[in-house]
């Protein structure tokens, strides 16, 4: 299907003011009155019911036709977030030690579609990027026999992974900490450490322990991995490598870390991923509903492996064929040739939530280096793309010529679009999915607290306040029941002071707080009707940029495409980016 992104830039342009602030400053900025006057009195009148129903196209036909255009544009921009009907796979019980049921449909969702792929491109091995814990490689090993080798940028993470593997699956797993960037050593580093762990694989030493892979297949494996140690000489044990890595790819980005897996239970997957998008008129607060619906579709989420091909199917052993090079010549290795051997393996790289700006990097490796053969990434947490030098522009958007040429065209007749942080953050947001089952009390509930934090902002702004946390979470659900109750928390909670660094009197501020309180209380109701235009513009910036990413593999002349592979209820990222050099499944 063709994207037309002149209109699709042209519609977020023309709505940019639903969107383009930080939430907190909804008060502050008085942003409800960028509302046209002829929605205000539609939104405002909409039941519980009818606003849930909003994003999914419905409407009045005695609206205006601005609000109706609206609503029809914003469906037909997004992509669809339904999964074709694949039954997953079943993960053995020791593997699910740790899973959320949140990971575990993940998981179980995306090793069968990863399997697929990898077999339909004849894939020696798996590189799984940010494997946290490693969840995803030991079902894919486990259930089909892939070898798979994870990338970790964080060190405990790998120690974790390969404890866990000391107990569910040994061999045919190699974990080692190792993080992506976009520079020529880190991708020769990659290419190496990828070889060195195909080699391991076929020496013996990390065989598959897959019970369908029977001993007379290994000593095959075996016999054939001597024919080769000739050739592979020292090059698994590259000293240079080993140098490049350390220095540029092994490097600290902070404590941030949202590409790999976590042992946290459901309720608490929820929690931190309100954290992390604290502000937002999107973020759902209601986990207890949310957890229940969620364990209530997950009953029968998984089902039994479909593949009629036994798990040791892929490359058990190695054949000659193996390493014949792609066009029948010669492959050299270390500088030295062989006739008829290609040293080379197919890679298929993974990652399950690929955080900020690992997707892009990892598309620059796929087109980059000849042995990565597909691609599939889950992104999410788009608002940690980093900035350009300048500080006004996405670092990784636009990355696609079509795009890049839509944005100067749109830019003719004075229009401007920027896809800023806030843009980003509402990218990442909750879909509509949740959306539609809140219930009047969820409503509520949300209607308070932007409120209650919009107040606040208003007063640190207003008074020049600085201010300062003094715990990791400023204020939680039972904080919320009145604005006094908030006020105590955050006094108690939060240091305030003046830019003389006199800190404020309790009093004072309670004071000054209740009469903004009282002040703005009529702006309070449309807090709501704002919020759900902003969910119904969040797949359109999502799908904008799974369209440019897209895009900029298809200009590299390779096969690209977006699949829904999740549920979008239990996870609301739920899109993959897939391409092959060969096909797509």
């Amino acid at each position: 299907m063709e994207i037309d992104f002149e209109h699709m830039l042209r519609f977020l342009v023309e709505y940019s003011w639903i969107y383009n602030f930080k939430v907190t400053d909804f008060i502050s900025g008085q942003h409800w009155r960028s509302l046209p006057k002829e929605w205000v009195e539609c939104l405002l009148a909409l039941s519980v019911e009818e606003l849930n129903e909003l994003p999914f196209g419905f409407s009045k036909d005695e609206w205006p036709a601005s609000l109706k255009t609206f609503v029809q544009q914003a469906l037909t921009f997004g992509i669809g977030r339904t999964p074709a009907p694949r039954p997953g796979v079943e993960i053995p019980p020791q593997l699910c030690q740790g899973m959320s049921p949140k990971k575990q449909h993940e998981v179980s969702r995306m090793a069968d579609y990863v399997h697929s792929a990898a077999t339909e491109a004849g894939c020696d091995i798996i590189v799984d990027v940010g494997s946290g814990l490693g969840y995803l490689g030991q079902v894919l090993h486990s259930t089909y026999g892939h070898w798979i080798l994870g990338l970790e940028s964080k060190a405990g993470h790998t120690h974790g992974a390969d404890s866990r593997n000391s107990v569910a699956v040994k061999n045919g797993i190699k974990n080692i900490t190792f993080e992506l960037d976009q520079s020529e050593e880190c991708r020769e580093c990659f290419r190496k450490e990828v070889e060195t762990a195909w080699f391991e694989f076929h020496s013996g030493g990390r065989e598959s322990q897959n019970k369908n892979c029977t001993p007379q297949k290994r000593i095959g494996a075996r016999r054939d991995a001597d024919k080769v140690k000739s050739v592979v000489g020292s090059h698994s044990n590259n000293e240079d490598c080993t140098k490049v890595k350390t220095e540029h790819c092994n490097r600290k980005r902070g404590d941030v870390d949202c590409t790999g897996s976590c042992l946290n239970p459901v309720l608490r997957h929820f929690r931190e991923e309100k954290k992390d998008h604290d502000g937002s008129c999107v973020t759902s607060h209601y986990e207890a509903e949310v957890a229940e619906e969620i364990n209530d579709r997950l009953t029968d989420g998984t089902g039994q492996n479909s593949d009629p091909q036994p798990a040791c199917h892929v490359r058990d052993r190695l054949d000659v064929s193996l390493f014949e090079d792609d066009v029948g010549g010669r492959a050299e290795v270390g500088g030295q040739a062989d006739f008829g051997v290609r040293i080379q393996p197919r890679v298929c790289m993974i990652g399950l939530h690929c955080c900020g700006d690992l997707t892009p990097t990892m598309m620059e490796f796929f087109a980059e280096l000849e042995c990565v053969r597909v691609l599939c990434c889950v992104s999410c947490c788009f608002h940690r793309m980093e900035l350009e030098e300048s500080g006004n522009n996405i670092k990784n958007f636009p990355m696609s010529t079509k795009v890049k040429s839509s944005v100067a065209q749109v830019g003719v007749d004075g229009s401007v679009f920027s896809l800023t942080k806030y843009g980003l953050r509402l990218a990442a947001q909750e879909t509509r999915s949740r959306w539609r089952h809140q219930t009047e009390s969820d409503h509520k509930f949300h209607e308070r607290n932007v409120a209650y934090r919009g107040v606040l902002q208003l007063y640190l702004q207003s008074e020049s306040i600085h201010s300062e946390k003094l715990v990791r979470k400023l204020t939680r659900r039972a904080d919320t029941v009145s604005f006094s109750s908030y006020v105590q928390t955050v006094l108690r909670n939060m240091k305030l002071q003046t830019d003389s660094e006199v800190v404020l009197d309790g009093d004072t501020v309670r004071t000054k707080l209740h009469q903004l309180f009282d002040e703005n209380q009529n702006s309070f109701q449309y807090i709501e009707p704002f919020t759900v235009l902003q969910v119904m513009l969040q797949p359109v910036l999502e799908s904008l940029l799974y369209y440019d990413r897209q895009a900029w593999l298809q200009e590299q002349d390779i096969r690209a495409r977006v699949v829904p592979i999740f549920d979008e209820y239990i996870s609301p990222r739920n899109l993959a980016l897939t391409a092959s050099k060969h096909s797509v499944t």
